[in-house]
């Protein structure tokens, strides 16, 4: 790689942002980079200004650092950014011990000691600890050093080339702009590492009180499920039970639907498990659905039920109306809502019904609303019908999962679910189920919502 090819800052930042693992780390080698292309043609400058004026000796050091920065940001670019600024620290600690040593206090050069602490404390990330504190070290001592032997250690060159009192503002001046930009960055990044603990300590906090709320749902949910296990199987060994001593053919045959009844709830409940579990841990896999078709696919699934043919069934959806989404969960999610609406009918109505119809489509999302006219929630219950094992009736047996699935799989798709109900009127569900066409070319997204 050709050092004139470093023609772009655009593509140094780049690279610093392949080597660093966090936004604070590559703001101090983002400032860095730049501070060493300013130094690079100030030190340029500062030579060829000396030269003119006949201060070889100052001319070759401003030239010599001039170089050493222009180095620095190729070896940034190449990702060696700690022996980067090591080896320009060191050289500049080293120039600029000479440099004041050998022109004396009156050119106030070992001013620059002090902008070079604060630029240490700010350049070296945490993983850099030990480069720091040496240098931070080296820089003292320098420092004191020059300070015990007046700042003449070495032969002194003071010919009156140099302008002392101009050469002092000028190193006082830059060392304290300097100095207030670094501490400015220092407090920069010190907030923007406050807000990222912030933020992480809300999602720690959400997370906590998920995980609680995930314990208390399995805590839950492990004595709802053997107690709902115990109650049919209990049921099933009373009626064996009695069978067992019963000669009565007419009257054993009443206890096998008893039985059948036992059998078929624990059935329904142990369904309801597995869906709860799968729909945990089922990718999202989008696919093209063709929604009338789809939905009544679902309801005639539904044409065993006993009071399948008591219950009206309306669906009214375009026939052309694809919707992209995940046809499992959305499944999931419609065979629940229907089931619900033929357990739960009203008798005493005329024409019980259910209303399956789309009021709005979008590219972004597709709305189904369903209306039935059965017997409703009571008000008390509307809060809770999405808990899991809450049942707000018994007039009808359930395991109390249905809606609490309906709930969890809608929110794995980023939906949303809207209920309003009036009892002995009827109950409105109403989805609203992103359309994910712009993106089903990725086609799979694991439970955490990356893309496959």
């Amino acid at each position: 790689m050709s050092i004139w090819e470093l023609n772009s800052i655009k593509a140094i930042d780049k690279k610093i942002w392949s080597y660093v693992d966090n936004w604070a780390d590559y703001r101090r080698n983002y400032i860095c980079v730049r501070l060493y292309i300013a130094l690079f043609f100030s030190m340029t400058v500062q030579a060829l200004v000396l030269l003119r004026d006949g201060v070889e000796i100052s001319a070759l050091f401003s030239f010599v650092l001039a170089l050493m920065y222009l180095g620095a940001v190729y070896f940034f670019y190449i990702g060696r950014l700690t022996q980067a600024k090591n080896i320009t620290f060191v050289v500049s600690n080293i120039l600029l011990f000479f440099g004041a040593s050998l022109y004396g206090r009156d050119t106030s050069n070992y001013l620059s000691f002090l902008p070079m602490l604060v630029a240490v404390v700010f350049i070296y990330g945490k993983d850099e600890m030990k480069s720091m504190i040496s240098l931070m070290v080296l820089t003292t001592i320098n420092f004191v050093v020059l300070e015990l032997t007046d700042y003449s250690l070495f032969a002194y060159l003071s010919d009156g080339k140099i302008n002392s009192e101009y050469n002092k503002w000028m190193i006082l001046t830059i060392s304290v702009v300097f100095g207030f930009y670094m501490l400015y960055e220092l407090v920069i990044i010190n907030r923007h590492t406050e807000e990222k603990l912030k933020r992480f300590n809300q999602n720690l906090f959400r997370r906590n009180e998920k995980l609680k709320k995930s314990n208390q749902d399995l805590d839950s949910f492990v004595y709802r499920v053997s107690h709902d296990l115990r109650a049919p199987l209990a049921s099933i060994i009373g009626v064996i039970n009695i069978v067992k001593t019963e000669n009565d053919v007419h009257k054993v045959k009443g206890y096998m639907k008893y039985q059948e009844q036992s059998v078929k709830k624990l059935d329904s409940l142990i369904q309801d498990v597995l869906d709860l579990s799968r729909n945990a841990k089922m990718n999202i896999i989008l696919e093209p659905i063709l929604l009338k078709e789809f939905i009544q696919s679902c309801a005639d699934s539904f044409s065993y039920m006993e009071d399948f043919s008591k219950i009206r069934i309306i669906i009214d959806i375009p026939e052309e109306l694809v919707l992209y989404s995940d046809a499992r969960r959305l499944k999931f999610i419609v065979n629940n809502l229907i089931s619900n609406a033929i357990r739960y009918y009203d008798p005493s109505k005329a024409e019980p019904s259910l209303m399956i119809c789309s009021e709005t489509q979008s590219a972004e999302a597709v709305s189904i609303l369903f209306d039935d006219n059965g017997i409703g929630i009571q008000e008390e219950h509307l809060e809770k019908v999405f808990e899991m094992f809450y049942r707000g009736t018994d007039r009808k047996s359930g395991s109390g999962l249905g809606l609490f699935i309906v709930k969890d799989s809608i929110e794995k798709i980023n939906g949303s679910i809207t209920l309003h109900s009036e009892y002995m009127k009827g109950t409105r569900m109403l989805l609203m189920v992103p359309n994910a066409r712009t993106y089903f070319h990725k086609r799979i997204i694991t439970p955490d919502l990356n893309v496959i």
